[in-house]
């Protein structure tokens, strides 16, 4: 467990340890634009296991589901 911000490192050993082990091959992992999921090492871990991984778009107001909800709630 981390207190604080994760970093880079961190977030490369926990791709490494946690989540790599899981993944399926054909697999995908679908992640936003954070700096720390784009760190060397991050994508090796997924591809290795036989995953793909994949950005979302700088700016993606279909997958946010605020900007989705607005759109059913009345004004």
């Amino acid at each position: 467990m981390l207190d604080g911000p994760i970093n880079g490192q961190a977030f490369v050993a926990w791709v490494e340890q946690f989540l790599a082990p899981e993944l399926r091959a054909g697999g995908i992992v679908v992640m936003d634009n954070l700096s720390v999921h784009k760190v060397a090492g991050v994508s090796a871990a997924i591809e290795g296991a036989g995953a793909a991984l994949r950005y979302l778009p700088p700016c993606s107001p279909a997958a946010r589901i605020s900007t989705r909800l607005s759109r059913c709630l009345p004004s």
